[in-house]
């Protein structure tokens, strides 16, 4: 706990857990354990708001005994396990939130990160891409491929009868709505949509 025992002079003589958080700076989770512990006495009402009221006579002292013993009023280890298993719960469900993704939301096509990645991914291959180079960057065959120069989706030219695809080209191919829309997506594509999303919503 850190406190300033001017701000707990300016207390009420009764106040609530939330002003017990503030004035003691600690969390909703620890005040509420100091006071079900009876580290901190209050009166607990059946009420769902409000339900806990302490004495700012009662504050003091519990305050003089955290000086003397603060130890006492370490959180259990039990508890700090539980808050760990809930939030490696909660990151366990966003991922599978995110795996269940296979389009990218039309906004963040718009992203700088989206361009970024790719250039990233792009950045080994040669300045003149052939279909074989391609199947190994996205993972689709190179008949696949193929039928997107063809359709004129994907932008290249050719030389010597063989289909050649120049890397911005490509990098704008992997940015576009068209991309995007695939229904039927290789691994390496999905892949690289969860890891776009990643690197988007949660900055990784």
């Amino acid at each position: 706990m850190i406190y300033d025992l001017n701000e707990v002079a300016n207390l009420p003589d009764t106040f609530s857990l939330e002003d017990l958080r503030v004035v003691c700076h600690i969390s909703k989770r620890t005040a509420r354990y100091y006071l079900r512990a009876g580290l901190i006495p209050c009166e607990i009402s059946e009420k769902k708001t409000h339900c806990y009221t302490i004495r700012k006579e009662d504050l003091l002292e519990a305050l003089k005994e955290y000086q003397k013993q603060p130890c006492k009023f370490a959180i259990p280890k039990a508890l700090n396990d539980e808050k760990r298993q809930r939030q490696e719960a909660l990151k366990m469900m966003v991922e599978q939130r995110i795996l269940s993704i296979n389009c990218l939301p039309e906004k963040d096509l718009k992203s700088p990160t989206l361009k970024k990645y790719y250039q990233k991914r792009l950045e080994n291959c040669r300045d003149m891409m052939n279909p074989p180079d391609i199947e190994t960057l996205t993972g689709y065959p190179r008949k696949v491929v193929r039928r997107w120069c063809v359709e004129d989706k994907l932008h290249c030219i050719m030389l010597d009868s063989r289909i050649w695809v120049k890397k911005k080209d490509m990098l704008s191919f992997l940015c576009s709505a068209e991309y995007n829309s695939i229904m039927r997506k290789s691994q390496t594509h999905l892949d690289d949509i969860h890891e776009i999303y990643r690197k988007i919503h949660r900055g990784g």
